[in-house]
C-alpha cells in the first residue's frame, strides 16, 4: 500500500498536478479563482427597473434581506442562475437579486483582449435595459413596459373576472394599486400565514383556524387587494380571473393543478411568486409553505394560470 501510494504521488509530481497545489497554496478555492477569472473574459450589468431586495443568499423569505436596491440602480453581475443573480452593487456591498427580468433588466459586456500595449478594451455587446415607469391602464387590455399585460373591464376598473370588492374590509392596497404594490400586499399576506396548518373547509377569515388550498387563496386576495370571491377551487378554475398561457405566468397569478382524482385542474391552487416557485396551503406539506413548480410532482400536474392583477 505504501509503494502505491508512493508511485501515485510521484506520477501526480511529475504530471505537474501536486506541484501546482504546492505552488498555489490558495488552490483548495480553486473554482472561486476561476470563477473570478472567467468574469472578467465574459461579464454582465444589470440595471433595477422595479425596487427589489438584496439578500445575503439566494432564497426566498424576509430573514436574509440585506436592503431594498432603489430603480436605476446599477448592478456588476458576478454570477447568474435562472432564478437568481449574485451581484455587486455600486457601493461594494454583494448578495443576490431575482433574476426576473421584472425587476431586473440585464446587458451583457465583454472584455476582449487587444494587441495594443497588452491592454484589454470592453466592448458592450448588448445594452437594452431600461427603466420603467407605470402607465395608466385606459383600455381594455393595456401592455405595460414590463411586457406584463393588465386587463381591466369597462367600468375602468382593474377588476379579474368573477371578482367583486368587498366594501368592508380596508386592504394593504387599492385597486388603483400599480402591480409591483399589489404584488407586494400579496407576498405580505401570504408570506405571514407561513407554517399555517392545511384544515379542510376553514378560512380565518370566517374566524377558524388554518386553510385549505383555495380558502388560503381566497383569503391572501381578499386581505391584500380587497377581492370578494368564492372559496371553492373549481369556482376559481372556471369562472376567476383571466385564463392566459402557462408561458406568460407571472408573480402573483393562480395556479391550477390536477391529479389522479381531479384530472380537470382544480385538484390544487397555489400563488405564483416567481423564481419557479409557489406559495400555498397544503400541497404535501401540511401547512402554507413554498414549493417548487420548475421541477418535481407539481411541474408536471400545472394546467392553468389565471392572471389576478
Amino acid at each position: 500500500m505504501q509503494l502505491t501510494t508512493k508511485k501515485t504521488l510521484t506520477t501526480l509530481i511529475g504530471s505537474g498536478i501536486l506541484m501546482s497545489t504546492i505552488a498555489f497554496p490558495f488552490m483548495s478555492s480553486f473554482p472561486l479563482a476561476f470563477a473570478s477569472t472567467m468574469a472578467t473574459e465574459s461579464s454582465s450589468q444589470a440595471v433595477v427597473v422595479h425596487a427589489a431586495y438584496l439578500k445575503t443568499s439566494p432564497h426566498l423569505g424576509t430573514y436574509n434581506e440585506i436592503q431594498l436596491v432603489q430603480v436605476g440602480t446599477n448592478l456588476q453581475v458576478l454570477s447568474a442562475t435562472r432564478y437568481w443573480l449574485h451581484v455587486q452593487l455600486p457601493d461594494g456591498t454583494i448578495g443576490y437579486i431575482t433574476a426576473d427580468h421584472y425587476y431586473v433588466s440585464q446587458f451583457s459586456t465583454s472584455s476582449i483582449p487587444s494587441s495594443n500595449g497588452g491592454q484589454s478594451q470592453t466592448h458592450s455587446v448588448t445594452s437594452t435595459a431600461t427603466v420603467t415607469q407605470s402607465v395608466p391602464v385606459n383600455s381594455s387590455s393595456t401592455q405595460q413596459a414590463t411586457g406584463y399585460t393588465q386587463h381591466n373591464d369597462s367600468s375602468g376598473s382593474i377588476l379579474p373576472p368573477g371578482v367583486t370588492i368587498d366594501p368592508n374590509i380596508q386592504p394593504l392596497v387599492p385597486l388603483t394599486a400599480s402591480y409591483a404594490a399589489k404584488l407586494q400586499a400579496v407576498e405580505q399576506i401570504a408570506t405571514s400565514k407561513l407554517g399555517t396548518p392545511y384544515i379542510w373547509g376553514h378560512n380565518e377569515d370566517r374566524g377558524q383556524y388554518g386553510f385549505d388550498c383555495s380558502n388560503f387563496v381566497q383569503y391572501v386576495f381578499h386581505e391584500a387587494l380587497g377581492y370578494d370571491f368564492s372559496s371553492s377551487s373549481k369556482v376559481q378554475f372556471e369562472r376567476i380571473g383571466w385564463n392566459i398561457p402557462i408561458s406568460q405566468m407571472q408573480p402573483g397569478d393562480e395556479l391550477f393543478f390536477s391529479d389522479t382524482t381531479n384530472p380537470s385542474g382544480s385538484a390544487h391552487v397555489g400563488i405564483y411568486i416567481g423564481h419557479g416557485e409557489m406559495i400555498e396551503e397544503g400541497g404535501g406539506l401540511g401547512k402554507v409553505g413554498y414549493l417548487s413548480i420548475d421541477h418535481g410532482f407539481w411541474s408536471h400536474h400545472l394546467v392553468a394560470v389565471h392572471q389576478m392583477f
